[in-house]
């Protein structure tokens, strides 16, 4: 082939990318027209500040037995049990005889959750009905005492546990 050909070819094709890239250009331009660039707009939202949750002392005389629980729970007492509760959460306390002996029969059908130690003293939790019931006894006046919380209640009451008579 001719020199001169192969040149002509080589301009030739040159010319066609040219053509091909000034077109493609004025697509390009022609789409961010149409598609204007939009700006994220930054949203802010003021913040809620959060409910303080305060917590009480309840205090079972017949049991000699006290701990702390959120002050939003109400108190229905009687005398040998109490129960603590709101639409969402829940805590029972009882040395009530023949609770504690219902329990023991009936624990072996619950799933055993972890060892706690309450007051330097080891029990277990077991996991009943989406709550958790444990047992402890008074090293004062040996009574024992059964505990069923809502899960979320169960370290709080477990850790604020002080014995008396």
């Amino acid at each position: 082939m001719n020199p001169k050909s192969i040149i002509l070819l080589l301009v030739i094709v040159a010319v066609v990318l040219f053509m091909l890239g000034v077109n493609l250009g004025k697509q390009i331009e022609l789409v961010d027209k149409t598609h204007p660039f939009v700006t994220p707009t930054i949203i802010i939202r003021p913040t809620t500040t959060p409910i303080p949750l305060t917590f009480k002392t309840f205090t079972s005389k017949s049991c000699g037995v006290s701990f702390l629980y959120p002050e939003v729970l109400q108190d229905n007492s009687s005398s040998t049990s109490a129960e603590l509760s709101n639409n969402t959460d829940v805590v029972k306390v009882t040395c009530d005889k023949k609770a504690i002996s219902d329990f023991e029969k009936m624990k072996v059908n619950y799933d055993k959750g972890s060892d706690l130690i309450v007051n330097t003293v080891k029990t277990s939790i077991f996991d009943v009905n989406k709550h958790q019931i444990f047992e402890i006894a008074n090293p004062i006046n040996g009574r024992t005492i059964l505990f069923e919380t809502s899960p979320n209640l169960s370290d709080l009451v477990a850790k604020s546990i002080e014995f008396g008579k």
